[in-house]
């Protein structure tokens, strides 16, 4: 199965960025990750699509505000 490309906006005192990285590296889910707080032009990017939350992730074309558990395991196919 082709690789789903994940793409992450975080900042680096955001409990939920933490939280979802640590879910993608716990299902073995590879990742971009951009910080907003050491990279100018990614912050600039989320401000001109109008997202003021971190984290935003995009899976191919899907695009999630926050983190959302439940959305990523549909995504990836994982089961408890």
């Amino acid at each position: 199965m082709k690789q789903k490309k994940v793409v992450i906006y975080t900042g680096p005192n955001c409990k939920f960025c933490k939280t979802e990285k640590a879910f993608f590296d716990k299902h073995g889910i590879k990742y971009v990750e951009f910080d907003i707080s050491k990279e100018p032009d990614a912050k600039l990017k989320l401000l001109s699509m109008g997202v003021r939350q971190i984290p935003y992730t995009l899976i191919d074309d899907l695009a999630i505000r926050g983190f959302d558990e439940g959305v990523f395991e549909e995504e990836f196919g994982i089961t408890h």
